[in-house]
């Protein structure tokens, strides 16, 4: 077999990590040009039917919303390729300028600013990160977040701590008297059952404190209420994104990284952006533990998740006995009530949601994408 005349003989292993990176490099370049050109053509399609299209007025102005279902982009990008259309020429393979140039261009108000920092990022071979920069720098985003609109209220439905359900596999063969659970975040778990227990697959089961071991027990809780776990928090990445490290019950600890479900906060680089970090970074130190309910991953894979949380100086009023209403009242607190602290049943089922306050501050906004 005639070895192929293109491609070089390598001398050593550096100079063929060397070749490699490059030939890497030049493919994705060769991507994120073809990315522009796509984007504009998306953008010219779109805005030619909300001008000519025959049932335009069907749609109105959830087109993008009705798009952004469809084919599973982010409504926002969307309108950013129709002004991409509008106010860019059509990028060409020579174009040194990429889509995520254009994308951060676009946010730009002013076009005579846009268009002299777009001559700045080809002259100077700005890379998007130093595009990035630039704009911050000079103050030239707009806004992100308008704090006029009412705030929305999220749909909720509410997890049952520590449920799981059962994996059935015909490549997975558990040992006789076992079972193997899905505590989700890719991680299972081989459980071993008492004798007497009779396994139905399609059941929910939660787990429960058997000496030293975890076993499982039916229960009554339904599949949209799994994956419901005690979290200890990491680190706050900005106003909708963190790392957590997950209890997933039968001594089984996940590190992830989680994406707020359904809001979308300012980016970091901007003031507002800042200001979501410190709201959530202030409620979350002051924690002993969270509550996180979690949700298939999004596209970056961060899986999406909504968190309840209690402000640890908040207690609930437990009644320990009957007295009358004379009676003298206890030191701890009103007559026949003592103050106990939350435990994190408790705070799943009624602590404060803080996707939904982040909304109730106006510090985010409903994620459209």
């Amino acid at each position: 077999m005639n070895k192929p005349t293109n491609i070089p003989a390598l001398g050593g292993y550096a100079q063929l990590v060397k070749v490699i990176k490059a030939e890497i490099a030049a493919g994705r370049a060769i991507i994120q040009k073809t990315q522009a050109e796509t984007y504009w053509k998306v953008g010219k399609y779109i805005s030619n039917f909300l001008l000519h299209g025959e049932d335009r007025a069907q749609y109105g102005e959830k087109v993008y919303e009705k798009l952004s279902q469809d084919l599973k982009i982010g409504a926002k990008t969307l309108e950013r390729a129709v002004r991409f259309s509008r106010e860019f020429p059509i990028p060409t393979a020579q174009s040194k300028l990429r889509w995520t140039h254009y994308y951060e261009l676009l946010a730009i108000p002013d076009q005579t600013t846009r268009d002299q920092l777009a001559q700045k990022t080809v002259h100077q071979n700005l890379s998007t990160r130093d595009l990035q920069k630039e704009v911050f720098k000079k103050g030239l985003r707009q806004r992100t977040i308008d704090i006029t609109p009412p705030t929305v209220t999220l749909p909720l439905s509410r997890g049952k701590l520590f449920t799981y359900r059962i994996i059935e596999s015909q490549k997975l063969a558990p040992p006789q008297g076992s079972v193997i659970v899905d505590c989700g975040f890719n991680v299972w778990r081989e459980i071993l059952l008492d004798r007497t227990f009779k396994v139905n697959p399609k059941a929910i089961y939660e787990s429960v404190k058997g000496g030293e071991d975890y076993q499982l027990r039916l229960c009554e809780a339904t599949a949209k209420e799994l994956f419901t776990y005690k979290a200890l928090v990491e680190k706050v990445i900005d106003g909708d994104t963190l790392w957590v490290n997950i209890d997933c019950g039968f001594n089984t600890w996940v590190r992830q990284k989680l994406r707020l479900r359904a809001i979308d906060a300012p980016e970091i680089a901007t003031k507002q952006g800042r200001v979501a970090k410190r709201f959530v970074q202030k409620i979350l130190s002051a924690c002993e533990f969270i509550i996180v309910k979690t949700y298939q991953s999004d596209k970056y894979d961060r899986y999406l998740a909504d968190i309840f949380y209690v402000p640890p100086s908040s207690t609930f009023k437990k009644v320990v006995q009957e007295k009358p209403a004379d009676a003298p009242r206890s030191p701890k607190g009103e007559a026949g009530v003592t103050s106990e602290p939350w435990d994190p049943a408790r705070v799943a089922a009624e602590g404060i949601y803080l996707n939904q306050e982040l909304l109730n501050e106006r510090l985010v906004v409903k994620w459209r994408g």
